[in-house]
């Protein structure tokens, strides 16, 4: 499995779970968690709002953060297209704006709205303990 479907499949997982915890409509969370990414571990930063109402979302998932990014990013907050990729241009190795129908089933649940990748990845700036 390539990077970009390892961190999407991690964020729609961690999602559902959510999802089906959230006490509030349009309940915001933020986890910040290590993955085995290849034959190294790497922070993954997760964001975003779960509407248990009518079981849809908003995430945003971002592969090796520098701590200042881990810090800037919100969830709740709106970026768009282009100004999510200028906020974690080279501060990261990869991020993946996504929205997800979870009441559509697993084939057509998540819409990629933005994609960034680094062209250069980094070792892990952090790990999370």
């Amino acid at each position: 499995m390539n990077i970009v479907e390892q961190v999407k499949q991690t964020a729609v997982s961690s999602f559902h779970n959510i999802l089906r915890a959230s006490a509030h409509h349009n309940g915001r969370f933020r986890m910040v968690l290590t993955t085995r990414i290849g034959d190294g571990d790497k922070p993954l930063l997760i964001v975003g709002n779960a509407h248990g109402v009518v079981e849809d979302g908003h995430c945003i998932a971002i592969l090796n953060p520098d701590k200042d990014l881990a810090n800037l990013i919100r969830p709740g907050c709106a970026y768009g297209i282009g100004g999510l990729k200028k906020i974690v241009s080279k501060r990261c190795d990869l991020a993946l704006d996504l929205w997800i129908d979870a009441y559509k089933g697993p084939k057509h649940a998540v819409s990629v709205i933005a994609r960034y990748r680094a062209r250069h990845p980094k070792p892990a700036k952090f790990i999370v303990s």
